[in-house]
């Protein structure tokens, strides 16, 4: 058994009370709520009793293998209660389905279903009543394919948080028609008099207010109405500026008040859009009940909304109470409204949680769901009532993930950020941790919009490919790690991107889709996608021209569909699926094309497919779901453990640890998009609701206003929560700039360069590689006309269309007995040359000529091989000049005919009139030996560097061994000679391929 901590073992052994537990990151709150379950089996309770809710499905599994462990009694397996709050609202429902009046058999819809679902009564209802539609799209400046996606989002926010419709359209309406409407002529009176009681105050010509003014009284005197409603549209506080004036103060805030009033009124000009909205809104959820009533299903809503309710009848009630006497739930932060309301029932009998049965686990500073209807105050409003019912607030302060050179900073950053509501971490890992800030140039010029492809490229590039599960790379969206994906892609590194979207477009699944199409429709189209997928393999030119292959492969088509059609309609979809995919060994030609996902995939559609028999749902109903399915989710086959590079967003990320984490651009704005909506929650359960009309700014900007101190509460969090994930190295991207988020904690992210460890107090190793190294860097990716690509121009989707190589593989063709010779001697050798060769590599990527890099490495070394290291090292300091502009270890891709390199430069020195190139050696060699044996190397370099620059190139061959540099300057006649090896060894390739 791990060893707990007394705060801990006092969190796992208070039983008869209720219990808030305040537990951080990597603070083993789950390890905790499992032990709890052996304490209180120990203490003799009936674990049939205890009910644990977890956030996800998967969550649930591994919580109920460590209560499992824990307890050690196979006969109580099934008796351990750990579920999600839909699985256990589904129960309620099951068991009381009678007072609801629904089918006792009812399913639950997938994720993915509503959105099809809704999206196909929208689009009938916006046919229905195109002029309403029509003007609300108008008025909201959406273009007709973007109503759909807007009607969508807006009523899945309504849902979300369970608002009544009807009353909300009701106070709406309330509100807009009760403001008082200003004739325009009232308006310019008083801004005319406005305007003499300013000149009164004497306001500097300078003012803002005094220049608000002067623009207003300009365009009256021209007599320019629209111009002057269009200023008034626009109106915004800040444009009176500020006074310290008392009178100014006074004045301004009357004018302020004047303006609110006048664009209040102004709304009541959207009165009707907004009533076509809401009856709109109100239809669609009317139809779309009916539609899930007709099918017997409930979605995710349904199950917490009937649930809740069936919890009101106190007869339910007090049943569900016998059958659980104690309630767990594990990442309480995350909580909804009505989430709260079902637990306090199940826990309250005359006062609010008198059961004293209610234990709840989270981290208010990872409360990052408030999109799925969670509320950032429940945590609060929780430990403040479980504190009053006389039960224990707990915090745990001690940290067993992440390490403190990452802690510590963390500390530092959010203690400022948060504030009071911050409680810090003590972290408990060894010291030896590496932060790194990948900085990228921002800018409007064409020429710099690729800048923060080079990083992602940078940080990509220096991927350890001897542990590839130990990286983590987050992105707020999933769209934000599309140039990470291509870029891994690019280097064949192999990865894993969590919640793969578009399932309906995959071709593993449009290849079967086209199939039951064609056994059920029997139309051209999917007979020429079947043709030419996977199952027949054959060309378009077979089908145009209906030759004697075509003929062959339809005759065997039509026989086996007709097959595949009778099964789904006496076996059912799912079984004339298998015996489609068994027949023509379609997931062992996927396996030979190493299409795992394709795989996975293809069990995801006979689920789907098993979903759809149990309904008695039939395979024109399973055709028409993709037909009109958008943004379905692939199947997840991999984890957190898999050997290779995670994808994810930060939301998944939670709960997880990795052993490197990297975070996507912080520099972004904190809100990713706008919406032409805003829904307000309010405090007591009372939302308010605006549309973003171009005359109708104020409540929308008003009810943005309320919601921004939960948005920046929550971006802090999310951040928090993605920087927790590091267990021994966190890096993350910003801009040359401060914006976005990264300008609210950039001051404390520099000050980390003089900041040490409280533990060792060494000095925290902190790097920020800056990428502005000005015109020439940024052609050496982008440059169309020099060849020199980036990952968007290679055409991955056909891999032979170039042929791999490097420069190493060309120099060493023909000289194989002479490397043969060299690899023995190194064999024999007692130093390992090549694991020397790459710290003293890492170390020079690192080592910015200030600040010390500590090789941990050193220690595995052996004396000879210390020595040549340390020696190695100390060449490179007195060989390197720091005092310019430089970048070490440059990642490439350079296309050449149909050779394709990828490689890097060991260092590039960027001067006014001249530019150095370094590649470092460790040999024994002397100069003349070592610049025979890899001059056309390094010439090959400068061939690239010279495709983007006219600059002189000084190649520099550094003998980091021996302590010397091989100069000269890169000529015509070297270009000659690197163009030739080109074209000699592309020529030979091209004739083995023929």
């Amino acid at each position: 058994m791990i060893k707990f901590s007394d705060d801990q073992m006092r969190a796992a052994s208070i039983i008869d009370k209720n219990v808030c537990v305040n537990a951080g990151a990597g603070s083993g709150k789950t390890e905790v709520v499992s032990y709890r379950f052996k304490k209180m089996h120990d203490s003799g309770i009936d674990l049939s009793k205890i009910v644990c809710i977890t956030f996800t499905n998967k969550a649930s599994q591994e919580m109920k293998e460590r209560i499992i462990s824990y307890i050690d009694d196979d006969d109580l397996v099934d008796d351990i209660n750990v579920s999600t709050i839909s699985s256990f609202c589904k129960k309620v429902i099951s068991d009381n389905s009678y007072y609801l009046n629904i089918d006792p058999n009812f399913s639950v819809i997938s994720e993915d279903e509503p959105e099809i679902m809704v999206k196909s009564i929208i689009s009938d209802l916006i046919f229905e009543r195109k002029d309403q539609v029509n003007d609300l799209g108008k008025g909201l400046d959406l273009k007709s394919e973007d109503l759909k996606d807007f009607i969508y989002q807006s009523y899945s926010k309504l849902k979300t948080f369970y608002v009544d419709i009807e009353n909300l359209k009701k106070d709406t309406l309330e509100k807009i028609r009760g403001a008082k409407t200003y004739k325009l002529d009232e308006i310019i009176s008083r801004i005319m008099s406005y305007e003499d009681q300013a000149q009164t105050l004497g306001l500097k010509a300078n003012s803002k207010l005094f220049k608000f003014f002067k623009n207003l009284s300009d365009l009256i005197e021209k007599d320019d109405k629209e111009g002057l409603l269009e200023v008034i549209y626009a109106y915004k506080k800040d444009d009176l500026g500020t006074s310290k004036d008392l009178d100014k103060l006074d004045f301004m805030e009357e004018v302020n008040d004047f303006f609110l009033k006048v664009l209040l009124g102004y709304e009541k000009d959207y009165a009707k859009n907004y009533e076509d909205y809401f009856d709109l809104i109100m239809d669609l959820d009317s139809l779309y009940s009916l539609k899930k009533r007709e099918r017997g299903v409930l979605d995710f809503n349904d199950l917490e909304f009937y649930a809740n309710k069936l919890l009101e009848n106190p007869q339910i009630l007090r049943a569900e109470q016998e059958k659980y006497h104690y309630f767990m739930i594990d990442e309480y932060q995350d909580t909804s409204d009505i989430q709260k309301e079902i637990f306090y029932k199940l826990c309250s009998r005359e006062e609010t949680l008198d059961r004293n049965n209610l234990f709840v686990v989270g981290d208010p500073k990872q409360a990052i769901y408030s999109f799925r209807g969670a509320n950032i105050k429940i945590f609060k409003k929780t430990q403040e009532d479980i504190v009053k019912s006389g039960g224990e607030y707990i915090t745990f302060v001690e940290n067993f993930r992440t390490h403190p050179n990452i802690m510590n900073p963390i500390n530092d950053i959010y203690r400022l950020k948060m504030g009071g509501r911050y409680d810090e971490l003590i972290a408990r890992k060894d010291p030896s941790c590496l932060i790194e800030e990948t900085k990228y140039v921002t800018g409007k010029k064409a020429d710099e919009s690729n800048d923060k492809d080079h990083s992602c490229l940078e940080f990509v590039s220096n991927i350890n490919s001897e542990n590839y599960m130990d990286y983590a790379i987050l992105g707020r969206k999933r769209s934000d790690l599309n140039k990470y994906e291509a870029y891994l892609n690019q280097k064949n590194i192999p990865y894993y991107l969590f919640d793969k979207k578009n399932l309906e477009g995959c071709r593993e699944v449009l290849d079967i889709i086209n199939y039951l199409k064609y056994s059920v429709y029997g139309d051209e189209i999917s007979l020429t996608g079947v043709l030419t997928s996977n199952f027949y393999g054959l060309s378009y030119k077979d089908i145009l021209e209906k030759n004697q292959t075509f003929k062959k492969a339809k005759k065997d088509l039509d026989y086996f569909s007709k097959l595949v059609f009778d099964l789904s309609k006496s076996k059912g979809i799912r079984i004339a699926m298998t015996r489609l995919i068994d027949r023509y060994d379609y997931l062992e030609k996927l396996g030979q094309e190493g299409a795992i996902q394709g795989q996975a995939n293809i069990f995801k559609l006979l689920e789907l497919a098993f979903a759809f028999d149990e309904k008695r749902k039939g395979i024109e109903f399973f055709i028409d779901y993709f037909d009109s399915a958008k943004g379905l989710d692939q199947m997840q086959y991999e984890d957190e453990t898999s050997p290779l590079v995670k994808l994810m967003t930060i939301h998944k990320s939670k709960g997880l640890g990795f052993t490197s984490v990297h975070i996507d651009n912080l520099s972004k704005g904190e809100k990713a998009y706008i919406e032409k909506y805003v829904l307000y929650t309010g405090e007591n359960s009372n939302p308010e609701f605006a549309l973003k009309f171009k005359r109708s700014p104020v409540r929308y900007r008003r009810l943005v206003e309320k919601n921004k101190n939960d948005e920046a509460y929550e971006n802090d969090n999310i951040y928090y929560t993605a920087m927790t994930r590091a267990k021994d190295k966190l890096s993350f991207m910003s801009s040359t700039g401060k914006s976005g988020y990264y300008k609210n904690i950039a001051d404390s992210v520099e000050s980390l360069k003089n900041s040490t460890s409280p533990l060792s107090g060494e000095s925290i190793s902190y790097r920020i590689v800056d990428m502005n190294y000005g015109d020439m860097q940024r052609a050496y990716l982008d440059q169309a006309d020099s060849q020199i690509i980036s990952f968007k121009d290679v055409n991955f989707d056909k891999p032979n269309t170039y042929i791999n190589t490097s420069i190493t593989e060309i120099l060493d063709q023909g000289n194989e007995d002479v490397e043969k010779v060299e690899k023995q001697a190194y064999r024999k050798s007692d130093v390992n040359s090549l694991f020397v060769g790459n710290l003293i590599h890492n170390y020079a990527y690192l080592y910015d000529g200030e600040n010390e890099v500590v090789i941990n490495e050193l220690n595995s070394l052996n004396e000879k091989e210390r020595e040549l290291c340390q020696r190695s090292i100390k060449n490179l300091k007195s060989l390197i000049n720091f005092d310019c502009d430089y970048r070490a270890e440059m990642g490439f891709t350079y296309i050449y005919d149909k050779l394709k390199f990828t490689g890097a430069i060991d260092r590039i020195e960027i001067y006014d009139d001249h530019i150095k190139l370094y590649d470092y050696k460790i040999s024994s060699r002397s100069k003349e030996s070592l610049k025979r044996k890899y001059k056309r190397q390094v010439d090959f370099y400068a061939y690239i560097i010279s495709k983007s620059t006219d600059k002189p190139i000084e190649v520099n061959l550094a003998n980091l061994n021996k302590n010397y540099v091989v100069k000269y300057i890169y000529s015509d006649d070297d270009k000659r000679e690197v163009i030739k090896m080109l074209d000699d060894y592309l020529k030979e390739k091209t004739d083995k391929e023929i």
